[in-house]
């Protein structure tokens, strides 16, 4: 019945996957085939477009590279020490030849070309012309160096060019060696370098020419570059230039490989000519031949992109480096790129249907071989899911995917059986062990979890969550967290490493660890979480914290639960208790040495012994003890000694207070009749003042006097002088009169001869008499009131004279008169300053009189309240009992000696003091006497 059931099961399956395979390659085929047709169609405009535009960028890079490296090298050789050198040398060479026989230029091309052994290429290799002139020793010197720079760096030609515009030097030695290229020239590309950079060497560093042709080399198109070159004092010397190497660029440009037969890259000017030789011609292009198409126009204009038009596909962009204004351009014929795809559809075609029927015939053997290990290995399969191991043997031995199948069954197995072997540990894991899926679903908790559960599940049911021991399996996590469960489940499942929490169950505590479970694949499939039985440790941290909490409470008397158990928690436990109890002991015998020092009892000592720091403090308590026990009984000795004294030194100190108010009234008197003093004086030191400023207004006055005067005289002087210049403008008017008189006469005598031809110019010859007659009248009057003029300035001239002396005299006298109020007023300003300072030293020490009068007075109430103080004092220190009895009195009184001395030395030196102010020092020396003889009864 199997056998039946599998035969036809495999039949009716192969034949339905054959023609859904091969249906399924067909319709596969034929769609892949159009739409990868339709695809390249669409998209290979694209890729040309990204080709072609990919292209013509690396081209403008790699002519970019060359140019620049290029300029780069003939900067570089302008300003290194050869360059430098050589220019010089050969400048001074070409000089030397330049004689009235003949010029350097014939002299050198006919020893360097005509005369040159070589061929046109090779003329480089000519070292010498062994003349024994200046020119031919530098250029022995300095030939192989430049050639070998020329080759070196595939350069066409290197030229030095003096500042005159001579090529003192190349080394090709074409028809431009020796010439000038201003005269011989001057539209070449060389002479616009070399103009360019020798009319401001400073501003240029490089300079480069664009294409054109060149006469020396055989009239081909040719471009230079060039750089100024300096002396070593930073003198212009000239230039250096290179001729480009036109190969070169074209290698640079045309060096990518073409994907298309027809794909070309060139560069064209702005004349729309070529700069490179194309490798597809066999003329030379540059120069010759034209590109002025739409891509070339783009460019041009600073444009950059792709484009086509009827036959040809571009990529374009603009170079501009320096004179060069370029279009880097590729080009593509369209026919070449279409080929490819009508190519590309035919081949399509035929492999569909060879495919097409391949694949028919290999689905059909493949199903009939196929089917029944398939199903081979799906009747095992099913065996090991129910546990048991059903042999592959023939199945796995197989290299295709159903031995790859078999392997993988017979793996899942063995896998399975190591998964056994793992839960099995997991089972007897002393932790606990749950482990859940993605969605946070247990799916596995080992026994030592559900024991732990099953201890506290009467806990579990008085909470009311619905956790169950026995079928926790299969439930979220969410029940063991109450009201947090969504916070809680969505900060798990963002954890990427180890996560570590603690929860209390009852009266245990567990720490949980929970971290995400990877598949091989690196995917998160679940979560395993660890439950550690941290109740011991929280014990014990429990039990550290009450300890140290009531140490830092003051409290000594809270032990540390211990048992007999020999581990380490329990031998640090019993080391804090021990601890405890010396703190405790220590601390009770000085609260009992304390209490005692409190009632007044200075004998008391701390008799028990300790260790260490305890020790050390034991002895100082009792010291500071036996200190103060010596202290108090010195000092109650010596408190019945003040109280002795301290009624005599009151009754002192009211004695000096009644002397000094004495002594106070007395200079309090002097001090005001000082004061009335300065007051008269101060006034009189003011008048004084008044009288010099009227003093110094009156000299103030004169001098402005005596300065408008001297300005009157120096006017009346100027107008004497212009009276003069007056007069004498006035006789010039006269003699104009009379000359325009006599002109006038002769007129009227001419006109008369004239006859009537003569009359009116006789007319106005007599009305021009009449005017200079009345003109001369007129400069008479004018001369005369001028004259009376005259004489009235000159006396008043005189008058001003006499009265500038009479004030100058007049200022003298205010001078003398300034100075003597000046020398009053400072004297009676000194006799004020003085009497003022006077009275401030009498202010002074009546102020410092009051004072000591307010200090003695102070004194004796201080007396007073020290006999007050000192009978309080000897009544509480009457409360300590010392056995400790001394000589301290006598200590006491020497310092009450020493304090006797300085107080009578002071009261001296005050009474000094008061004493040179006041003609009155009885007191004083009385203050004196009784200071002592109330000092000598201590």
């Amino acid at each position: 019945m199997t056998q039946t059931q599998n035969k036809k099961t495999f039949w009716t399956f192969g034949h339905k996957m054959t023609s859904i395979v091969t249906i399924s390659i067909f319709i596969s085929i034929s769609t892949v085939s159009v739409m990868a047709y339709n695809f390249l169609k669409t998209h290979e405009q694209q890729d040309i477009t990204e080709t072609t535009t990919q292209y013509v960028k690396t081209s403008k890079k790699y002519a970019k590279d060359f140019i620049e490296k290029t300029t780069d090298l003939t900067q570089s050789l302008a300003n290194s020490k050869i360059g430098r050198e050589a220019l010089y040398a050969f400048n001074n060479g070409f000089d030397g030849l330049n004689t009235d026989t003949g010029t350097a230029k014939t002299y050198l091309q006919t020893k360097y070309i005509d005369n040159n052994p070589f061929e046109l290429q090779d003329r480089n290799k000519y070292i010498s012309a062994n003349d024994g002139s200046d020119y031919t020793q530098t250029h022995k010197n300095y030939i192989e160096t430049f050639s070998g720079f020329r080759d070196k760096f595939e350069l066409y030609d290197i030229f030095l060019i003096n500042k005159k515009g001579d090529v003192v030097f190349t080394v090709a030695k074409e028809d431009d060696f020796s010439s000038n290229l201003l005269r011989d020239f001057p539209e070449a590309g060389l002479t616009q370098l070399f103009n360019k950079i020798n009319n401001n060497p400073r501003e240029i560093k490089t300079f480069l020419t664009d294409f054109k042709p060149y006469a020396p080399s055989n009239n081909d198109y040719a471009a230079f570059a060039g750089s100024p070159v300096f002396d070593k004092n930073g003198v212009y010397q000239g230039v250096l230039a290179v001729q480009i190497n036109t190969q070169k660029l074209t290698d640079s440009v045309i060096k990518n490989k073409n994907l298309f037969a027809t794909q070309i890259s060139y560069i064209a000017g702005d004349d729309y000519k070529a700069r490179i030789d194309l490798p597809s011609t066999k003329s030379n292009d540059i120069g010759r031949s034209v590109f002025k198409n739409i891509a070339v126009k783009k460019a041009l204009n600073g444009q950059s992109g792709y484009t086509q038009d009827n036959q040809y596909i571009y990529g374009y962009t603009p170079f501009k480096f320096g004179a060069m204004h370029w279009a880097v351009v590729t080009q593509i014929e369209k026919s070449d790129v279409y080929a490819i795809l009508d190519e590309l559809a035919w081949s399509l075609f035929y492999i569909a249907i060879s495919v097409l029927v391949v694949a028919t015939v290999i689905t059909n053997i493949i199903m009939k071989r196929l089917i029944q290990p398939v199903l081979n290995v799906t009747d095992a399969v099913k065996k090991m899911s129910n546990g048991f191991y059903a042999p592959l043997t023939q199945e796995m031995r197989r290299s295709d995917e159903i031995g790859d199948l078999a392997r993988a069954a017979s793996g899942i197995y063995t896998q399975s059986e190591q998964n056994a072997a793992i839960r099995t540990a997991i089972d007897v894991s002393q932790n606990g062990v749950m482990m859940t899926d993605n969605q946070l679903n247990i799916t596995y908790a080992n026994p030592a979890l559900l024991n732990a559960l099953r201890q506290s599940q009467g806990f579990f049911d008085t909470l009311n969550l619905g956790i169950h021991a026995d079928n926790i399996v299969g439930q979220s996590i969410d029940i063991f967290h109450g009201s947090r469960a969504k916070e809680i489940r969505t900060h798990i499942q963002s954890i990427t490493g180890t996560y570590k929490s603690s929860i209390k169950v009852q009266e245990k505590y567990f720490d949980l660890v929970i971290s995400p479970v990877m598949n091989s694949d690196g995917v998160r499939v679940g979560y395993v979480t660890e439950w550690c039985d941290a109740t011991d440790d929280m014990r014990i941290e429990r039990d550290f914290g009450t300890l140290l909490d009531a140490m830092e409470q003051g409290n000594f008397s809270k032990r540390i639960f211990t048992t007999n158990d020999n581990t380490m928690i329990n031998k640090i436990s019993k080391k804090m208790n021990n601890t405890a109890v010396q703190i405790e002991e220590f601390m009770s015998d000085l609260q009992n040495a304390l209490d005692k020092l409190a009632q007044g009892d200075l004998t008391a000592q701390i008799e028990k012994e300790f260790v260490g720091g305890f020790h050390l403090m034991r002895n100082s308590v009792n010291d500071t003890l036996g200190r103060f026990n010596e202290t108090i009984a010195g000092v109650k000795s010596a408190v019945e000694i003040l109280a002795k004294q301290g009624n005599e030194i009151a009754s002192n100190a009211k004695s000096l207070a009644a002397d000094a108010e004495t002594q106070a009234a007395s200079v309090e008197q002097s001090t005001a009749t000082m004061e009335e003093l300065s007051v008269t004086v101060k006034q009189n030191a003011e008048k004084s003042v008044g009288a010099l400023q009227l003093s110094k207004r009156a000299t103030k006055k004169a001098q402005e006097g005596n300065v408008i005067l001297k300005n009157a005289i120096e006017s009346m002087k100027v107008l004497e002088e212009n009276s003069g210049r007056i007069t004498n403008i006035v006789n010039v008017i006269d003699a104009i009169a009379l000359q325009t008189n006599l002109l006038a006469l002769n007129a009227a005598v001419e006109a008369a001869r004239a006859g009537e031809a003569g009359k009116g110019f006789s007319v106005v010859a007599s009305e021009v008499r009449g005017l200079a007659q009345r003109s001369a009248t007129a400069a008479k009057e004018i001369n005369d009131l001028i004259a009376g003029t005259n004489d009235k300035i000159t006396q008043g001239a005189s008058f001003v004279m006499q009265t500038g002396e009479s004030l100058a005299d007049i200022i003298k006298v205010i001078d003398n008169v300034e100075k003597s109020v000046s020398d009053i007023s400072g004297a009676t300003q000194e006799q004020s300053t003085a009497i003022t300072q006077m009275s401030s030293t009498i202010n002074h020490i009546d102020g410092n009189t009051q004072k000591i009068a307010q200090s003695a007075d102070e004194c004796a109430n201080a007396a007073r309240n020290m006999r007050d103080e000192t009978e309080k004092l000897s009544e509480n220190i009457s409360f300590f009992q010392s056995n400790i009895t001394d000589n301290n009195v006598k200590k006491l009184g020497l310092t009450l000696e020493a304090l006797k001395q300085a107080d009578i030395q002071d009261v001296k030196n005050t009474m000094k003091s008061v004493s040179k102010s006041s003609s009155d020092d009885t007191n004083s020396e009385q203050w004196a006497k009784q200071a002592n003889s109330n000092w000598s009864s201590f």
